[in-house]
């Protein structure tokens, strides 16, 4: 796993496929009030990520191939588009859980 900088290991730490060697990328860029992470992952998916600690922000996820999954806003389960090139506009003061059910590549 590759992890560019502050915000690309936290992202890391919420998805524990992530914890084998040389199972993923992570890389980040950071500029002033604008971050950008992207997560790539091919291995088997099993475990859900770990909740989100909330930050005063919001993520827009754009998919870069196709990927099932399940995910949770604050408990609540809600839809999950699963579509390349699909975006999702999160907000990150929730609590947010996604339990992938095929690889992923998302920005």
């Amino acid at each position: 796993m590759t992890n560019a900088s502050r915000y690309g290991d936290r992202f890391a730490k919420l998805f524990p496929m992530l914890r084998q060697p040389n199972s993923g990328t992570v890389k980040s860029l950071e500029k002033a009030a604008f971050a950008a992470v992207w997560i790539t992952y091919s291995g088997p998916v099993g475990e859900p990520t770990l909740p989100s600690t909330p930050d005063e922000a919001f993520g827009l996820c754009i998919r870069l191939q196709n990927q099932r999954g399940e995910i949770w806003v604050d408990g609540r389960h809600i839809r999950k588009g699963a579509l390349k090139d699909e975006t999702t506009i999160y907000d990150l003061r929730c609590e947010t859980i996604i339990h992938f059910h095929d690889p992923f590549d998302f920005l």
